[in-house]
């Protein structure tokens, strides 16, 4: 098709406004010298009003990518839910009604060596309420890329966010602090009580300021993805009277997958999960089978291929049985695909 130059329409146009002048001029005569002078200042007062709005919107515009960049203004870019076209929401169940079931006590789970048993913290919850602290010390490991420490699931988590941004963008996000030891500064901070714990990801992007995290296109992707890697946004927007922080754009808390897509995608606080679950009940969700104990006999599907277990700090256990063969089923339905991955289909 061909694309016609805006000088053609001009000639057209002035070639049609000739003929009409003509036809106006041969029924009514030609304008008086008094009515062509008013004629030309209505125009030119039209004229300067318009110049003076283009010039008023551009001036607002500029001003507001000003205050953005520089944080005087917060874009809240955090979605509420998952634009993910195969999100679920966990179907609840009467409890263990598929048996065979298996039973195992907290403690000796704890200490069980199986590799298809897997005790943490993942779920633990410290706040203003909520002040107990895990007795057990957090087992940390190096978090990939970076020289910081976290938990193994954490690190992991990181590990693979980090991948899926390089993929989009070309470009790594930065890891501005993992886990935070007692003699690092902002150990005491209660926005920092998870990274006390090896649990919470501080995260920047590239020229921005970290609490302009949300404005950057690498913040954008991780509020939508981060559920795929097992992070959850840890203090959300709307959420101030249940966490007790204010919304913080940039802080990442690990709980683990499928936990981080049902918390995202119920729009939920970590506080509100063990409530949101309850007890005796049981929930699937994406290949797994999660229910909350009360303990300290815990019972899981036997055809489980691995079970995972982690106290809530508020009096229960969620146990997480998985009964899909793959290590990681968000990696490998498809949840997370990049760029570089639709070019390839």
């Amino acid at each position: 098709m061909q694309i016609k130059r805006s000088s053609d329409y001009v000639q057209k146009a002035q070639e049609y406004g000739q003929e009409a002048e003509d036809m106006l001029s041969d029924a009514q005569g030609s304008p008086e010298p008094s009515q062509n002078n008013s004629i030309s200042r209505k125009n030119k007062l039209a004229t300067a009003i318009g110049l003076s709005a283009v010039v008023l919107i551009v001036g607002l515009s500029a001003g507001l990518f000003y205050a953005v960049d520089k944080g005087i203004v917060n874009l809240d870019l955090n979605p509420k839910i998952s634009t993910n076209q195969n999100a679920q929401s966990p179907k609840e169940k009467e409890r263990f009604v598929n048996g065979p079931y298996a039973e195992i006590d907290f403690a000796k789970a704890a200490s069980s060596t199986s590799s298809k048993l897997v005790v943490d913290n993942s779920l633990y919850i410290v706040n203003d309420k909520h002040l107990n602290l895990s007795d057990r010390e957090p087992k940390l490991v190096s978090v990939p890329f970076e020289n910081q420490k976290a938990t193994a699931g954490c690190a992991d988590a990181y590990k693979g966010l980090n991948l899926a941004i390089s993929a989009e963008f070309e470009t790594p996000i930065d890891l501005m602090a993992a886990y935070i030891g007692p003699d690092d500064s902002g150990h005491l901070d209660p926005e920092n009580v998870d990274n006390t714990l090896g649990l919470a990801l501080d995260l920047k992007a590239p020229g921005y300021k970290i609490e302009n995290f949300q404005n950057s296109k690498k913040g954008q992707f991780t509020a939508v993805h981060a559920q795929d890697f097992g992070l959850i946004l840890r203090y959300p927007n709307q959420k101030t009277d249940i966490t007790g922080l204010p919304y913080i754009s940039y802080k990442y808390r690990y709980v683990g997958f499928p936990h981080s897509a049902i918390i995202t995608q119920e729009n939920l606080a970590l506080e509100e999960y063990p409530d949101f679950l309850g007890f005796n009940k049981e929930y699937e969700f994406e290949g797994y089978v999660i229910s909350r104990q009360k303990g300290p006999k815990l019972k899981y599907p036997k055809d489980a291929t691995s079970v995972h277990i982690s106290e809530d700090n508020m009096g229960g256990y969620i146990v997480t049985a998985q009964m899909l063969n793959d290590a990681h089923p968000y990696a490998t339905h498809g949840r997370v695909t990049t760029k570089k991955q639709n070019n390839q289909q």
